[in-house]
């Protein structure tokens, strides 16, 4: 028989949890937001260059806090998928050959 016994009171970790809520977590999540569109950028093959420059984030916020969003804006038109999901899946070509995604993300 294993038997546990516990003692003192959770008076500690209710303040800090306390503390931790009323945190400012906008400026953290802006400093790794940028940290973040420099490692992708950083990670993304480049032809041209327009899709390693089009990454973005944002922090987005809820009931439920707040969360860092990343994406990126570069399309070749308004009804395809953004390159960068071209690149990661796979396309064909122009000239109708498959070209092999590569998941860089």
């Amino acid at each position: 028989m294993i038997r546990i016994k516990t003692w003192g009171s959770y008076n500690g970790i209710k303040h800090e949890l306390k503390v931790m809520k009323n945190v400012d977590v906008v400026p953290i999540l802006d400093k790794y937001g940028r940290i973040g569109v420099d490692r992708l950028a950083a990670a993304t093959p480049v032809r041209t260059g327009t899709t390693r420059d089009s990454w973005k984030y944002r922090i987005e916020s809820s009931k439920k806090g707040k969360r860092l969003v990343f994406y990126n804006t570069n399309r070749e038109d308004d009804m395809t998928a953004p390159v960068v999901i071209l690149l990661i899946h796979g396309h064909v070509s122009v000239e109708g050959t498959w070209i092999e995604g590569h998941d860089f993300v």
